[in-house]
Parts: C-alpha cells; structure tokens; sequence
C-alpha cells in the first residue's frame, strides 16, 4: 500500500505515485519571512519511510523534538523508524547526542558531509534513501560561501554514488546567498519553489508551489504551479486555478 501524506501532492508529483529516481538532488527554496516551505521535507521524509527507506536528517534549525512534534501531528510518528534504525538525526543546532557543531578550524562541513556519508553506507534498510539537509540558509550564515558549496557538491556526489535522494531547503529571499542558489538550481533534478499569493490572503488558498523538473538527458525543463491551502493536521494540494478542496 503506497503512503501518501499530501495525496493531491503525490498526484502531481514528476515521479507520480512511486519515489524520487536515485540519485535525485531536489531544492525546496521559499521566503522563509512570508511562507514556509518545510511541509515538502516533512513529505518526502515520510513517503521514503513508508517505502522502507532510510532517511538521515541534518537539521541546523530545529531540535528533533521538532519533528517528532509535526510528524505526530501529521499523524506520522517517527518512532518505529528509530526503533528500526531507519530514521538517523543529526543534530547541528545544539549537538546533543549523535549531534554535530560547525566549527571552521575543528569540524568543518567536510566532517559532516563525510559523516552523512557514513550514515547512509551503514544503512540496512531495504528501500532507498533518503538525506534531508534543513537549511542552507542557517549554514551560509555559518560557513563562508566556498565551503558551503565544497558541502552541496559533496552531498550532490554522494546522491550520484550511492543512488540516495538528496533534499535541501533554502531561504530565496537573502541577497547573499544568490549565487549559491543560482547554482543549486543547475545541479538540481526537481525545484520546488514556495512563495505566498501575490494577491495576499486569500480564505481558501495559502499559497504556491512551482515545481520543475530538468531532464537529465535533454536538460529541458518542465515546470507545473501548484496551489496549496495548510490546514490544521494536513496541507491540501490543486493545479493552479483549481479549487482547493
């Protein structure tokens, strides 16, 4: 039984129904001061978890607590996943447990991008995995630029190597990350852009999400507008124009 927690989400979706080919590196980029794109990490997450996937989250933002917190609310609790080894956090704003700080001389992004590694060649799940990186905005704040694009290229080969699906999430509204972002996007298999309603609020409508996907063969782009609508335990999802039901 295939899981879906945003079903009109998986429906337009370019890999449809089934999960991200391997080695997929996708983008969710939103301007974290309007809107918050991090209901597509929480989606992905579980989707590759339902599949018998493993999944290794870097979170420089939240706690896992964090998560547990709106995956139970999702009504998808984390718990059988960790019990499994399944489910591997790093925790890179406090370093508690098998945690991880940023440090330029004693623990640079290599350390982590190997330890990712390490995590994901030690995985014994049957289905594919899956690295969660939330967010690029935190690290750019951190590291200097050079370094953290030495960190996506090494996560980018990482995906190319071992087949794993690779998630970053961006900020797209800080001038100085601009070029980092410019090549994120080159190097990305599906972009999925968040921005709130130009037209402001709307009782039925939240926001958007454009969703681009580049052949990897052709390197042509297709891209579809999604609305989507967030409610209480879920987030609802309609081609651009639809009602959101």
């Amino acid at each position: 039984l295939f899981f879906r927690m945003f079903p009109e989400l998986q429906d337009h979706l370019p890999w449809g129904k089934g999960q991200p080919p391997p080695g997929a590196v996708l983008l969710v980029t939103h301007p974290s001061t309007e809107v918050d794109g991090r209901f597509l990490l929480h989606h992905f997450l579980t989707a590759c978890l339902h599949a018998e996937g493993h999944v290794t989250l870097a979170s420089f933002v939240h706690t896992p607590t964090h998560y547990h917190t709106v995956q139970r609310k999702l009504n998808a609790s984390l718990d059988t996943a960790l019990a499994e080894g399944r489910m591997r956090f790093l925790d890179c704003l406090t370093g508690t447990g098998d945690g991880y700080i940023y440090d330029a001389k004693t623990s640079p992004l290599q350390d982590l991008a190997q330890r990712i590694a390490e995590m994901c060649a030690g995985a014994s799940a049957p289905g594919q995995g899956l690295v969660v990186v939330d967010d690029l905005t935190t690290v750019c704040v951190l590291a200097p630029p050079q370094e953290v694009a030495r960190f996506i290229w090494a996560l980018a080969g990482l995906a190319k190597q071992r087949g794993v699906c690779v998630a970053f999430l961006m900020g797209s509204d800080v001038v100085e990350d601009r070029m980092l972002l410019s090549m994120l996007r080159h190097i990305t298999t599906t972009h999925f852009e968040v921005a709130p309603l130009v037209s402001g609020y709307s009782r039925d409508v939240t926001g958007l999400v454009s969703v681009s996907t580049r052949d990897p063969q052709t390197l042509a782009t297709s891209s579809r507008l999604l609305q989507f609508k967030t409610l209480d335990n879920t987030v609802r999802f309609s081609l651009h124009g639809q009602v959101v039901r």
